[in-house]
């Protein structure tokens, strides 16, 4: 059903499509808050909403029940609010795409659930707070980490060095302070490092990588 001209609500209709295994309504104009009965859809393992034009928070339940859920992505939308702590439910999850949104709030400590996380899509929104610090060490599959054009503060989180697969990390547009630490090198499937525009002091690099770093 992507790329299409639907518009308006999701249809009500689809939550008694109960075996439904993915849902794909990408590149549509539906609107209006996401349905919470969405959570209902237990069979769930691929949820696409993105580049619509949906408003509204995340419902708590739409994560309550989908834990067969191994992929969620809704970027480009216009959801606001919080990240709902149940996300920790998705113990499923591989990627989580929620980037050019409104969301706010902080990254819950719940996200450390997502043992099997491999992607992580968090870039254009209105987060804020610390970048949880043991990430890497509950989600060491991580390649993709996509956390820039946010307000987010503090350090790189130390547990960096055990996603040890990591290809992608952007962090830049933030107001992250601190050095950047040695172990950053020993990163050696790292590609791409976005760095620039915040606050770090300080940069020792040992492998070739992609670095874009701004001290100011």
């Amino acid at each position: 059903m992507e790329d299409n001209y639907f518009t308006g609500n999701l249809p009500g209709e689809l939550v008694h499509l109960k075996r439904l295994r993915l849902l794909n309504l990408t590149s549509n104009n539906f609107m209006g808050p996401i349905p919470f009965w969405l959570g209902s859809m237990s069979k769930l393992e691929l949820l696409i909403l993105s580049f619509n034009s949906f408003t509204g928070s995340l419902p708590p339940l739409l994560f309550s029940n989908l834990t067969n859920l191994k992929a969620l992505a809704m970027r480009n939308n216009s959801i606001q609010g919080p990240i709902p702590k149940e996300i920790g439910n998705l113990k499923k999850l591989m990627f989580l795409d929620l980037q050019y949104n409104q969301i706010s709030g902080s990254i819950p400590n719940t996200i450390y659930n997502l043992s099997l996380l491999e992607l992580l899509g968090l870039s254009k929104n209105n987060l804020s707070e610390n970048i949880p610090y043991d990430l890497c060490h509950f989600s060491p599959r991580l390649y993709g980490i996509f956390l820039s054009d946010n307000q987010f503060v503090g350090h790189i989180p130390t547990s960096l060095h055990e996603c040890s697969h990591l290809q992608t990390l952007s962090v830049a547009f933030n107001k992250l302070t601190g050095s950047i630490a040695n172990y950053i090198g020993n990163l050696t499937f790292l590609r791409t490092l976005e760095l620039h525009e915040n606050k770090f002091s300080g940069i020792t690099l040992l492998c070739p990588i992609i670095v874009h770093f701004s001290r100011f």
